[in-house]
């Protein structure tokens, strides 16, 4: 059985077997997600460096 040209873009994306549109997506939450990965640890970082520089300097 011979699937429509659609039908063909859609299943078969080089060796996987999901469309373009999922695997943008999944690209786009991999990037969220690390991106705001690092703004939480840059902000945990500027509160600990806070809360050390008022031990040392009262």
């Amino acid at each position: 059985m011979r699937l429509g040209k659609a039908w063909e873009r859609f299943f078969v994306s080089g060796n996987r077997i999901v469309g373009f549109r999922l695997t943008t997506h999944w690209r786009f939450l991999q990037v969220t997600m690390s991106w705001s990965g690092v703004a939480m640890v840059e902000a945990q970082i500027y509160v600990i460096n806070g809360t050390i520089a008022q031990w040392y300097f009262p």
